[in-house]
């Protein structure tokens, strides 16, 4: 299996156009530097204000630079696993629950699916908008969180749900 590749620097403005970040959905920034990481993104917002950049953070002081230079979520490495260490020492069985989710051999899989105004699921109490697909949470299009909600929920415009369940349940969620 082949993909589309592009060598480059990347934090060259010609390097991310011909990336085709102009109309690029997402950007992944992951280079080693956090200076790098900060001037990338800076550039990719510039270029795309609306990309959603997912940029890598080693340094505490680095996600608040990176969020003002436009990335819409900032991971830091050493954060996320300690907190995965400490969740494996504490809940060793959540780990292996979501490991196992996110296997692509698994036989169930945890999904987001966004509901635009145009779906015919909208306006349909969860029970027949998930089929045989278990909601665990919808977040509204206002942002608020509804956790583990009523089976009688009705699905709004806007909203993005994470369902649970096996692929066969999700799919006609999915091509909706």
């Amino acid at each position: 299996m082949s993909a589309p590749y592009l060598i480059g620097n990347a934090a060259s403005e010609q390097v991310l156009r011909r990336a085709g970040i102009t109309y690029a959905r997402g950007l992944v920034c992951a280079v080693d530097s956090d200076a790098e990481n900060v001037y990338i993104t800076l550039i990719a917002h510039s270029l795309n204000p609306s990309l959603a950049i997912v940029s890598r953070a080693s340094e505490a002081a680095s996600a608040e630079r990176l969020t003002h230079a436009g990335a819409s979520s900032v991971v830091s490495p050493y954060i996320t696993s300690g907190r995965r260490m400490a969740l494996l020492a504490v809940r060793p069985h959540v780990v292996d629950f979501l490991e196992f989710t996110r296997a692509g051999s698994s036989d169930v899989r945890i999904e987001e699916i966004r509901f635009d105004a145009d779906s015919r699921l909208v306006g349909r109490p969860l029970r027949q908008a998930c089929g045989g697909a278990l909601p665990l949470l919808i977040r509204r299009a206002d942002g608020a969180l509804e956790p583990n909600p009523d089976p009688e929920t009705a699905v709004q415009a806007g909203d993005t749900m994470i369902v649970f369940g096996d692929p066969g349940a999700l799919r006609p969620i999915e091509d909706d």
